[in-house]
């Protein structure tokens, strides 16, 4: 008698908690994982950095967009704010298409943009790479015409290359990440400390 009420006891129980309804954060936070569709299209209303903006659709509803195939610099680097501002000048109330290749660990649509005008496509990423103002992200991309125009905008020194030899943001990423400022990652620069190799390279 006791092992069945136990039983039944354990059931009642069950059933309750799989029946509470998923709280409203979550439920945000699923549905920003699965988009409804591939390509949306809008304008953009604001740019964050290099690489990533808010997209607003024609029904009102806002999306963080982070462009496909390309790293700009990081905040506090040299040629952020520069970056920024070509992104905004590209950007910001044009007619733009995004093409949602993923989302990543941050929530943002990771997509290729193009800006929409008399029937022509501008793709952003392209157009970043050519003014050097973005490295090509290798890692997760490996289009050949990124590269080629990442390739000749470092040769013409255009940009950030007008640097002798910038670090590239996923580097700056992971040695913040370590607890390390960029103050004391120059000085390991300049006395080529052989710690640097953690970190990475271009």
């Amino acid at each position: 008698m006791t092992r069945r009420f136990l039983t039944c006891s354990l059931f009642c129980i069950t059933s309750l908690f799989t029946a509470l309804p998923v709280p409203a954060q979550q439920r945000k936070t699923q549905q920003r994982h699965a988009p409804a569709k591939k390509v949306y299209t809008g304008k953009s209303v604001s740019v964050a950095d290099g690489d990533t903006f808010t997209l607003l659709t024609a029904d009102k509803k806002q999306y963080h967009i982070r462009l496909d195939g390309i790293d700009a610099p990081e905040k506090g680097m040299p040629f952020y704010k520069v970056a920024k501002q070509h992104l905004a000048g590209l950007l910001l109330n044009q007619p733009v298409q995004c093409e949602v290749k993923q989302t990543d660990q941050y929530n943002r649509f990771v997509a290729r943009v193009y800006i929409i005008k008399n029937g022509q496509k501008t793709d952003i990423s392209a157009a970043m790479l050519q003014a050097g103002m973005a490295w090509h992200y290798t890692r997760y991309n490996k289009e050949q015409q990124l590269a080629d125009l990442a390739a000749q905008a470092r040769a013409g020194r255009k940009g950030l290359w007008a640097e002798p030899n910038p670090t590239a943001p996923w580097v700056v990423r992971k040695y913040r990440r370590a607890g390390i400022s960029d103050d004391e990652y120059r000085k390991m620069q300049q006395t080529n400390n052989p710690t640097l190799r953690l970190y990475g390279t271009e």
